[in-house]
């Protein structure tokens, strides 16, 4: 089980973003988090998947706390992946930075080979955003916080996308947080939705 206990977090120890953010998480569940802009979903999203350290709380998988160094079992996928790539390697080496790829998967989100020897800005955003989703599907992971990850693209995209992750997640028996401003969304993908203010089902 992966759990956030008591999350809070600061900008500069005097004004909190969010405090008291608690939810627990179980292996091939979908819990969705539902919230306006500027509230601190992603920021909350980074803290658990370790990209960020809480002002206050823990989180823990299995009742042992995420360490900060290593490969991390939970994996967040942003909503822009030109943020989580870097622009200066080609896709084949910024897929091989979690192993060795996976032809399954790749193929499950229509990767072409072709695309493997192309740099970030000479793919589309919805290209982008594949590589993006098969990265964070490392067999060592556990866990994906998937934060507004497919708002940027056009709903034919969304679908198969959406389709091919959830194929794999179950496969996989991976626990999913699904973090948007879209309820419809959430209200379709999650078996709950939570809303962030209160950390309460919808």
């Amino acid at each position: 089980m992966l759990q956030a206990n008591d999350i809070a977090w600061t900008y500069n120890g005097k004004t909190w973003l969010f405090q008291h953010k608690t939810v627990a998480i179980e292996r091939g569940e979908v819990v969705g988090i539902y919230g306006f802009s500027g509230s601190g979903k992603t920021s909350f999203g980074k803290i658990l998947a370790r990209h960020m350290k809480p002002s206050e709380g823990t989180v823990t998988l299995d009742g042992v706390p995420l360490p900060m160094s290593g490969r991390s079992p939970v994996q967040l996928i942003f909503q822009h992946p030109e943020q989580a790539i870097n622009p200066r390697w080609k896709m084949r080496r910024v897929l091989l930075e979690s192993g060795p790829i996976d032809r399954d998967i790749f193929e499950a989100f229509g990767l072409q080979d072709h695309w493997l020897d192309r740099y970030p800005h000479e793919l589309s955003g919805g290209e982008l955003q594949r590589f993006a989703i098969v990265r964070a599907f490392h067999p060592e992971v556990s866990y994906i916080v998937a934060d507004e990850m497919t708002t940027m693209l056009d709903s034919v995209t969304q679908q198969a996308i959406w389709r091919a992750f959830f194929r794999i997640a179950r496969m996989r028996q991976m626990g999913m947080l699904i973090i948007s401003h879209d309820f419809a969304l959430l209200e379709c993908l999650c078996d709950r939705v939570l809303d962030f203010e209160t950390m309460k089902p919808l």
